[in-house]
């Protein structure tokens, strides 16, 4: 926990030892607490435990002060918490090979629904699988994204991307799946979401694989309909992390799956989006591994860059588009940030 004006660390706060997975962010909910889903299940060195780890959801005090340590039930729990109608939707990504999403009274902590089948009605669970990938409020809906094996009798073309994803919607007011959106080429992957006037923007990590051409960087679905109304692409492919900055600009995170992708090398960087005009503007990233988490504060993007002491931690850019670590981090797998104004806290966390 840091000031992020001056990046003075105020607060250090020790986590469990756990795996990435798809972890990627902690999350605010109401009254300003922190959540986060962790598992330790494949980190048997770490944790020297005999046949895996615990998974929990932790829930902090505003301050860092550890408040709950919940065992939901499901593993692992860390594929994103969506917040909506006095609920905190917790995703799971692949409890018994298909998902699971558990909804908790955010001011009880009390569990009040499961949904067991979060896959699209009529499918074989015996005969796929479905791991979720990220659970997004958008426009008042929550929205489950994940991926399952391709149609039985499909070529693949690529052993990786020939996954087939699909989009649940929850209702918040009846707890129940409002529709599914299915019926999307192989080659989709989404980890983030983001609402643009109501609109649910899905960005696709394996946009210009050879395994579905052509190529579609952004995918809008109307999160009632359950329908998409729009595709388009960037002028940069694999958008993986999207966060809004100000002046009504967004900025997307672009790393392919490979540095170099049927000859041709990617390079991994950040777009400047303005919504209302569609201007972009690239800034390459320096040479580093994959970042897991992206952050924007006064329109200034941040990565979390997983690595050792050298490395690990949070690289901003600067007005010149040069990048530098602001904050040393060992690990570093997500950042969120917050305007603080109250009772002699700092003024930006």
């Amino acid at each position: 926990m840091f000031n992020a004006d001056t990046f003075e660390v105020y607060r250090a706060v020790d986590l469990p030892p756990a795996s990435i997975d798809f972890s990627h962010r902690l999350e605010f909910g109401p009254a300003g607490r922190i959540w986060l889903g962790y598992t330790q299940t494949g980190v048997d060195d770490i944790t020297k435990t005999r046949g895996g780890g615990k998974d929990r959801v932790l829930v902090f005090s505003p301050q860092g002060e550890l408040e709950h340590e919940l065992d939901i039930g499901c593993s692992p729990p860390d594929t994103g918490i969506a917040f909506a109608g006095g609920y905190a939707f917790i995703g799971c990504a692949a409890s018994g090979f298909y998902g699971q999403v558990v909804v908790m009274d955010a001011a009880t902590l009390e569990v009040v629904k499961v949904f067991d089948e979060v896959y699209p009605p009529g499918e074989d669970i015996y005969e796929t699988s479905f791991y979720i990938t990220a659970v997004e409020e958008v426009a008042g809906q929550i929205l489950v994204i994940g991926y399952g094996d391709p149609p039985k009798g499909y070529q693949r073309v690529t052993n990786y991307a020939a996954s087939y994803t699909r989009v649940g919607v929850i209702d918040p007011e009846t707890l129940t799946i409002r529709g599914y959106l299915t019926g999307l080429e192989p080659g989709l992957r989404v980890l983030n979401v983001l609402e643009v006037d109501g609109m649910a923007w899905l960005f696709n990590i394996f946009s210009h694989l050879e395994e579905r051409p052509p190529r579609t960087d952004v995918y809008v679905m109307d999160p009632r309909s359950v329908e998409i109304v729009d595709q388009f692409n960037l002028e940069h492919p694999f958008p993986r992390w999207a966060e809004y900055g100000d002046e009504g600009a967004m900025f997307i995170y672009h790393s392919a799956p490979s540095r170099i992708i049927y000859g041709v090398q990617y390079p991994r960087g950040i777009t400047r989006l303005d919504l209302e005009t569609r201007q972009e503007r690239f800034t390459a990233t320096p040479e580093m591994n994959n970042a897991f988490g992206m952050g924007v504060y006064r329109s200034r993007p941040c990565l979390a860059r997983d690595g050792g002491t050298d490395i690990g931690g949070l690289w901003c850019m600067s007005s010149d588009g040069t990048f530098e670590r602001s904050l040393p981090q060992r690990y570093a797998v997500g950042v969120q940030f917050k305007e603080e104004n109250n009772q002699g806290d700092p003024d930006s966390r």
